[in-house]
C-alpha cells in the first residue's frame, strides 16, 4: 500500500470573503480549495466546504475499519475499503 500524496489534516473551513468558503489546512493555514458554485448557492458550497474539509478524518477512519475488519475476517469489506482509498490516493 501506498501512503497519501494529499496535504496531511486536520484541515479546516471558513468564509474568508463571505461570499465562497475555503477549505485551509490547519497546521500553516494554507488555502487547499476555494469552492464556487455557478448558482451561488451559498448552503450547498457551505456543506461541500465542511466535507471536503472532513476528507483526510474520513480518510484514516477507513483505514482503521479496514484494520478492524481484516482483524474480523471480513475479507470483501477490506476489498471495498481498500478500493476507496485508493481512490483516496489517486490510484487506480
Amino acid at each position: 500500500m501506498s501512503e497519501p500524496k494529499f496535504t496531511q489534516g486536520p484541515w479546516g473551513w471558513c468564509m474568508p470573503d463571505e461570499v465562497f468558503p475555503a477549505v485551509f489546512c490547519n497546521e500553516n493555514g494554507n488555502i487547499i480549495a476555494d469552492l464556487y458554485d455557478a448558482k451561488n448557492n451559498k448552503r450547498q458550497m457551505v456543506a461541500n466546504a465542511a466535507l471536503i474539509a472532513a476528507a483526510p478524518e474520513m480518510y484514516e477512519a477507513l483505514e482503521f475499519s479496514k484494520k478492524k475488519f481484516h482483524d474480523l475476517y471480513f475479507e470483501n469489506c477490506c476489498e471495498y475499503i481498500e478500493s476507496v482509498l485508493k481512490k483516496a490516493r489517486g490510484e487506480k
